[in-house]
């Protein structure tokens, strides 16, 4: 009879191995290649996000001249949204009839080799904003292909355990959102005009099984060294460039969104109408104090972080606002990554001392 069991027991599990569960999104169909990207896996651990992809390629790829060519590439990656690096946890190689022909791994995979940068030229940067948006939002935008990829195995080795990621931040949504907060921009005049709230949805099933063992440590010394390797990020991208962009730009026209007397309280500080004249935050003079305060000569502000992706930066802005801070948004174009960058900032604080003390109070 324990044989009998024992036998069934090694059935199941190389049944299974052999059957792809995974919910497999194509998240770029390009000349040479079909970018997948499995939601069902897709995690949020320590502001670390860790994602599965396959590539499959047109026309086989030449791996060495002593093995099989590979008609798809499936990799796990852990990618640190704050600092935009990644490293490779994995990769399985297979071949037109969905044979694995070959397999790497990542002996040196923990904290402090996140040195690959995400861009287009690593391919990472429609992974990122992939994933980020199926955090946020539940889906992603797919774009149609013919290509069936439910013949491709299921991989059957297992990861390697990780150390402690590199920053404490995380993008995860709260569970219930306040709808109702007004957001509010400063634009380049350095005035504060007000925009409605996005509608973000609730992230991912925390009831999906997670087929990947990817493991965290927590101690007190790796939470002082995520916050000093976020602060660097900060401070990367922080100093003001000359805009050289000359494509046409819509500005956001202000909204007037009626406010509570609960809310009034917290936002009168930041409106024209404060008697203070200091209360007029000019962004053309600005310059740094430390990593992460910044200063006009009059006012002082904290900049907690920087995304790409705006949905990001106001789910960031609402849960600082749901926490008693005057969080907003300062948009602006970095020439050296050719894109917009949306910084979430707390502000506006009298002094230097203020502003470090509800540095404090974030952290």
């Amino acid at each position: 009879m324990k044989i009998k069991l024992v036998f069934i027991v090694l059935l199941t599990v190389i049944l299974q191995s052999q059957t792809i569960d995974k919910k497999w999104v194509i998240i770029q169909d390009i000349d040479d290649r079909i970018v997948y990207l499995d939601t069902s896996t897709l995690k949020m651990m320590n502001n670390q996000i860790s994602a599965w992809t396959n590539i499959y390629y047109r026309e086989p790829i030449e791996l060495s001249p002593f093995q099989p060519k590979a008609r798809s590439v499936k990799s796990q990656f852990l990618i640190n949204p704050v600092t935009r690096k990644f490293q490779v946890i994995g990769s399985i190689y297979y071949d037109d009839k969905g044979a694995m022909v070959s397999e790497s791994s990542n002996s040196r995979f923990g904290i402090g080799n996140f040195q690959s940068d995400v861009d287009d030229v690593s391919g990472m940067e429609i992974v990122l904003e992939k994933a980020q948006e199926y955090l946020n939002n539940g889906k992603i935008t797919s774009s149609p292909s013919q290509v069936d990829f439910s013949s491709m195995q299921k991989p059957t080795t297992q990861t390697e355990k990780t150390s402690n990621p590199d920053s404490s931040k995380t993008l995860v949504n709260d569970s219930e959102q306040e709808k109702g907060n007004d957001f509010y921009r400063i634009n380049k005049s350095g005035k504060v005009v007000y925009t409605s709230p996005p509608d973000i949805a609730s992230i991912y099933d925390n009831s999906i099984e997670d087929k990947t063992e990817i493991k965290f440590e927590t101690d007190e010394d790796s939470k002082d060294d995520s916050v000093n390797i976020n602060k660097e990020q900060i401070s990367s991208v922080t100093e003001v460039q000359p805009e050289s962009y000359t494509e046409p730009v819509i500005d956001e026209k202000p909204i007037e969104v009626p406010v509570s007397e609960n809310q009034q309280e917290s936002i009168s500080d930041l409106t024209p109408k404060q008697t203070l004249e200091e209360k007029t935050y000019n962004i053309d003079n600005e310059q740094n104090v430390t990593n992460t305060i910044f200063t006009d000569g009059n006012l002082f502000l904290v900049q907690i972080s920087s995304w790409k992706t705006s949905s990001v930066a106001k789910n960031e802005v609402q849960k600082l606002i749901n926490k008693g801070f005057n969080a907003f948004i300062h948009e602006v174009y970095i020439p050296s990554k050719k894109a917009n960058y949306n910084r979430v900032r707390v502000g506006f604080f009298s002094s230097l001392s203020e502003a470090q003390e509800a540095e404090r109070k974030i952290k």
